[in-house]
């Protein structure tokens, strides 16, 4: 499960397409590097938090690659949006998540 949350990490910063990152060797340094700091935080998380992580991971393996492009194009947009847009982005998130669903 190490590898994989750190091959996660790394894919999520590789973007999409071929480039992903297969092994350890395939990473540069500074992908190296955020994807160890990635499992420091990961193993700090109480047991719970972790199991949780490894779920989503499971899931994010089993999408298929199509749909993982378009979750990883729309993150990059998200973090291109200026703070304020993030956080009213955030704010509106939060309150349709609070909308009861039918």
């Amino acid at each position: 499960m190490i590898a994989a949350v750190l091959l996660l990490h790394a894919s999520l910063l590789a973007g999409p397409g071929p480039q992903l990152a297969q092994s350890w060797d395939d990473l540069s340094t500074g992908q190296r590097f955020d994807a160890m700091r990635n499992y420091q935080q990961h193993e700090s998380r109480p047991p719970e938090q972790q199991q949780q992580v490894e779920k989503q991971y499971q899931k994010w393996q089993q999408m298929p690659e199509g749909e993982r492009n378009r979750v990883r194009q729309n993150f990059e947009r998200y973090q291109s949006l200026p703070p304020q847009q993030r956080d009213e982005f955030q704010q509106r998130y939060e309150r349709w998540k609070q909308t009861p669903r039918q």
